[in-house]
């Protein structure tokens, strides 16, 4: 079903000297209504020296606590629509749910960076000693907790410094980085595992990087290399994946919004710690449509200035402006609906029916070929300098279409067979199409006014009023095949008037009330259909107008036979549809108008709404 499309109520905090460039990135899109705020408070909660201010700082410093693994987050980029201190609570909660899950897997993180760095200087200890015959798996004394450990270490110093600054019962070989005696050296080291630790202290006072010879490294140094490749290449992969679930998990929770809106109530802290009642900032106000707030924040974005923005629930507010949201196609019979007055956010929009019901009743007020044909083509040309004359492009081709259904080209009727009928000779069914046409239209508009009725959450009223007409109507076009059938629609429709408003009656009077009622409703049933009638019959103006169009087609073709001369026949025949074209151009359009406007739009449209009327540039630029 159309609906329009409501808008939602704004507000944007932003420097006073960036306004303007706000501004004007939003009228470029379009985007905003602008209206002055109804309250002169602050819409945004300050970070002053209560609750909110020390909530703030602490998820600062908890997100600061795992920045390494968080999501990168640009703080120009918001994806959230409040910012209100419910969003503090939204933002712990996720920050809480994404810790909980990542905690165990930023604990492993490090695991893996350790032992991947501790493979890598082993890795760096074993290139310079690819000629040694050495066999490591040899080095290892003992099983489980070995009672010798083997070691390597990088020691920048030298590789003429002295070794016998070990104790005699620790075992050291030297081998050399490279031929440049300072490029240091890589010591290979056997002693015992309860001297390890002064070993180790002793090598780090000297920057050195030590290493101890894991139990699985065996092998000579190139065997062991490629060992230590392989084992990196699988913690690399584990690492990898616990990133990528780390990261996974924190956009599944909305984390990098969320941090964003952190960051903007961190700026918007300090920003006005100097100055929060307005010296250096603007609120701007307004409405933007519901289905384009993505791109409202890409215009914001665009500006390259730092904002906050508030977007309420268009819910909250009944004087929200609409707007339509058809395609290219539709629009431009918006313009009979904003005439008859705008819809409401409740209202059905009409318009896309519009662009089949308003061509297919001209078409068959204005059946010919050519003359169909000259008016389309008139639309195509003028539509640029006069927009409303682009309507008669489908109205003229839908004109020539029943052109061919009638059988006439340029009010001439005998050069084409008709598809269906000549209107002249089958007057009765041409007038009685038009009234089977207006009773379907009249039903779809209490249909619309059901839907409208629903949407408004007043279901019941109309079902005890608006209802029972709608039955009656549709038994009345039922009838035109199944007799009974269509009169017996139309008197459970009656007996359904006088039975709900007579309850409602007794309801709120007792017995005198529903007589009272009843009798009101009885007056009421008696008016509706009359009227009901009546609209129905306005509809047979459609089958008049046919039969005026093709009578006054006829009196052309008469008076083209008159002159004796060819050249004679054929401008009197060329005036004649000249004077058809523009007079009854200009009389059926006033008649479908006036057929849309009073017979279909008084039954559901309301028009109590407003459009919505964006921002735009004088001199866009």
């Amino acid at each position: 079903m159309f609906r329009p499309v409501t808008s939602a109520w704004l507000e944007i905090l932003v420097e006073r000297s960036a306004t303007g460039g706000l501004l004007a990135a939003l009228a470029r899109r379009g985007v905003i209504e602008l209206e002055k705020a109804k309250t002169q408070e602050v819409p945004f909660e300050l970070a002053t020296d209560g609750d909110f201010r020390r909530r703030l700082e602490s998820l600062l410093d908890l997100k600061r606590r795992y920045d390494s693994c968080l999501p990168e987050v640009a703080i120009r980029t918001l994806r959230h629509a409040r910012a209100r201190t419910a969003d503090l609570d939204a933002i712990a909660r996720a920050l809480d749910a994404w810790i909980e899950f990542a905690e165990p897997r930023i604990t492993r993180l490090r695991e893996l960076a350790t032992d991947l760095e501790e493979l890598a200087l082993l890795d760096r200890c074993l290139a310079p000693m690819a000629d040694a015959q050495i066999d490591l798996g040899h080095l290892v004394i003992g099983a489980g907790d070995a009672i010798v450990t083997a070691w390597l270490a990088y020691d920048p110093r030298p590789r003429d410094a002295e070794t016998d600054e070990f104790d005699e019962t620790v075992m050291v070989q030297s081998y050399p980085v490279a031929r440049d005696p300072k490029s240091g050296r890589i010591l290979l080291g056997l002693c015992g595992t309860a001297d390890l630790p002064e070993i180790e202290r002793f090598l780090h006072a000297h920057q050195s990087r030590f290493a101890r010879i894991p139990d699985w490294l065996t092998g000579t140094p190139p065997q062991a290399r490629a060992a230590i490749g392989k084992r990196a290449r699988v913690l690399e992969a584990e690492k990898e994946r616990l990133e990528k679930e780390i990261t996974d998990h924190a956009f599944a929770l909305h984390l990098p919004a969320h941090l964003a809106m952190l960051e903007r109530h961190a700026w918007l802290h300090g920003a006005l710690s100097h100055s929060w009642q307005g010296k250096d900032f603007m609120l701007i106000t307004g409405w933007v449509p519901e289905d384009r707030s993505d791109e409202l924040r890409e215009a914001l974005d665009e500006a390259d200035a730092p904002y906050l923005l508030r977007v309420d629930a268009a819910e909250q507010r009944s004087d929200a402006p609409v707007v339509f949201h058809n395609p290219s196609w539709v629009r431009r019979f918006e313009m009979f609906v904003r005439g008859f007055g705008m819809p409401s956010r409740d209202d059905v929009d009409p318009s896309p029916l519009l662009a089949v019901l308003m061509p297919l009743m001209f078409g068959y007020m204005f059946g010919d070929v050519g003359q169909g044909l000259v008016l389309a083509a008139a639309g195509l040309l003028l539509a640029k300098r006069f927009p409303v004359m682009g309507l008669f492009v489908p109205a003229g081709l839908m004109a020539a279409v029943f052109g061919l259904v009638f059988g006439s080209v340029f009010s001439i009727e005998h050069w084409l067979h008709p598809l269906w009928m000549n209107p002249l000779e089958n007057p009765m069914l041409t007038l009685a199409v038009p009234l089977a046409f207006g009773t379907l239209l009249i039903i779809t508009s209490m249909l619309f006014a059901g839907i409208q009725a629903h949407w408004r959450r007043s279901l019941g009223d109309w079902a005890a009023r608006g209802l029972p007409i709608l039955v009656i109507a549709l038994g009345g076009l039922i009838a035109i095949i199944f007799r009974g059938v269509g009169i017996a629609l139309v008197v459970f429709g009656v007996a359904w008037v006088l039975a709900a408003n007579a309850w409602l009656g007794y309801g709120a009077h007792g017995a005198r009330g529903a007589l009272a009622e009843l009798g009101k409703a009885a007056a009421e049933l008696i008016e509706t259909l009359m009227q009901l009638v009546i609209n129905t019959l306005s509809f047979a103006r459609i089958g008049a107008f046919a039969l005026a169009h093709a009578g006054l087609s006829s009196a052309v073709v008469t008076l083209a036979e008159l002159p004796q001369s060819t050249i004679g026949a054929a401008l009197v025949l060329i005036l004649g549809n000249v004077v058809i074209i523009v007079l009854e151009g200009l009389i059926v359009s006033i008649q479908t108008t006036r057929l849309i406007m009073f017979e279909f739009f008084r039954r559901f449209v309301r028009a109590e709404g407003r459009p919505f009327q964006p921002l735009a540039l004088d001199h866009p630029g």
